[in-house]
């Protein structure tokens, strides 16, 4: 008997919580700049890529307590390449999905991306496809008014670009911090 109540309850109590949170639900929108990338992968010759510099930005729209969607894009260039025949910029593309968890005091953000990778210059496309990308993401906020933010994030981005002419494959994912605002409404 008590198993049944305790059973009933649980059911009662996440109904409840499903549906009260779509009815008091936030629209939250993020937007952001990376500031700092470092690459995991090497050259052919087996040095670590250098960063000379990274830009770009970062979208997302969710509502708290539900999945949101996000949308990055971002250029980073190389400063050491064994490769003279390109401008050593690597673009990547990322969709993402993510979770805001509702606690109270800070924003606390977890996600995933899926997208792609490559090389970008005038014969890039000659020697080298484009690549699979994707990522692990958290990200922290603190509310410094009633409805903004403002938000750090760190990715761990997995991207490999494939020679078309060699077994060569540039491993150019890396970690990443981003800084961000958010507002919601």
């Amino acid at each position: 008997m008590i198993k049944k109540v305790s059973g009933s309850s649980l059911v009662v109590v996440c109904i409840f919580f499903i549906t009260s949170s779509v009815a008091y639900a936030e629209l939250y929108l993020s937007a952001g700049i990376p500031v700092f990338y470092s690459f995991s992968g090497n050259n052919s010759d087996g040095t670590k890529f250098e960063v000379e510099s990274v830009n770009g930005r970062l979208f997302h729209v969710g509502i708290p307590s539900f999945l949101g969607v996000g949308y990055e894009f971002y250029e980073v260039s190389i400063s050491n390449s064994n490769y003279v025949y390109y401008d050593q910029t690597v673009a990547i593309t990322l969709y993402d999905v993510f979770y805001v968890l509702p606690i109270p005091d800070f924003i606390l953000t977890l996600g995933a991306g899926i997208g792609t990778a490559e090389f970008k210059c005038t014969q890039c496309s000659t020697y080298f496809n484009k690549g699979q990308a994707t990522k692990l993401f958290g990200q922290i906020g603190y509310p410094f008014a009633s409805n903004l933010d403002a938000h750090v994030s760190y990715q761990m981005i997995y991207a490999e670009i494939k020679a078309k002419t060699s077994s060569y494959k540039a491993k150019v994912g890396g970690s990443m911090i981003a800084l961000g605002i958010g507002v919601s409404f």
